[in-house]
């Protein structure tokens, strides 16, 4: 289990991973035309933007993994995680009650003395 701390502190990081993102798109849509004109205006016969596109897409898509996919993936092995280990604590009670008797518990039990830390003449 998270504290409220922790919980804050993943939640303020998906929220910047997704402006973040939103940032990039709208950077990517608006560049990649202008380097499109750009390229067929000085030099049509190689088509460099294709290069800036291409990287500018794997950037982008990294970001939306970041933003989008991770988090839910992490959420759903927590998920997993907090399954299995009820698993195990359940077949652990099954495993004390069926085996245990409640005299063998008792036995095992590591109690400590009260310390005297006063005198017997104090008492009426």
């Amino acid at each position: 289990m998270m504290s409220e701390e922790q919980y804050y502190k993943k939640a303020k990081k998906i929220a910047k991973a997704k402006k973040d993102f939103r940032t990039m798109l709208w950077i990517f849509s608006f560049l990649t035309p202008v380097l499109i004109f750009i390229n067929l205006f000085t030099s049509p016969g190689y088509l460099w933007f294709l290069w800036s596109v291409l990287g500018f897409g794997i950037a982008t898509a990294a970001m939306y993994y970041e933003a989008y996919i991770k988090p839910r993936h992490e959420e759903r092995e927590s998920h997993e995680v907090e399954k299995e280990m009820e698993k195990l604590r359940m077949r652990d009670r099954k495993y004390v009650d069926k085996n245990t008797k409640q005299d063998d518990f008792d036995e095992h039990l590591d109690l400590r003395e009260l310390r005297k830390d006063y005198d017997d003449r104090d008492f009426v």
